[in-house]
């Protein structure tokens, strides 16, 4: 089991304003040089993906980021505030949209959905 201490490493609080590029920006930043070229690009797609269905929800939502360079992994978790559970849109389901966690599942190391008293977050580790 990998262990991530606290306090997160990037903590980035999401208004409405916010796009997915700036939190890819600041994943980019955290990863500096050390993950490979793959991994970067497997956590900018999944921090996209819950980025976007962060503001997709219009609630006000925080992302972060902790890095565990020892053990090679980087953990992202989105916390948003809206009312609602998060789910896995069902693999027989027609129509554009909702496919994201189907995405973050597909390309994530480890992922899963936590819900809390007032809110829910989802969270992706990727290894590299």
């Amino acid at each position: 089991m990998l262990r991530f201490a606290p306090p997160p490493h990037a903590i980035l609080g999401f208004g409405d304003t916010t796009s997915s590029a700036e939190a890819r920006h600041a994943l980019r930043g955290l990863l500096g040089t050390e993950a490979t070229d793959a991994a970067v690009e497997r956590a900018e797609l999944a921090i996209s993906e819950v980025v976007q269905n962060a503001i997709d929800l219009d609630a006000p939502f925080a992302v972060s980021m902790w890095h565990a360079g020892a053990q090679r992994c980087v953990r992202v978790e989105v916390e948003d505030s809206a009312p609602g559970e998060a789910a896995i849109k069902a693999s027989d389901s027609w129509g554009s949209g909702g496919f994201g966690l189907r995405i973050v599942e597909a390309i994530s190391d480890r992922w899963g959905i936590n819900h809390h008293p007032g809110s829910k977050s989802v969270w992706f580790e990727i290894d590299y």
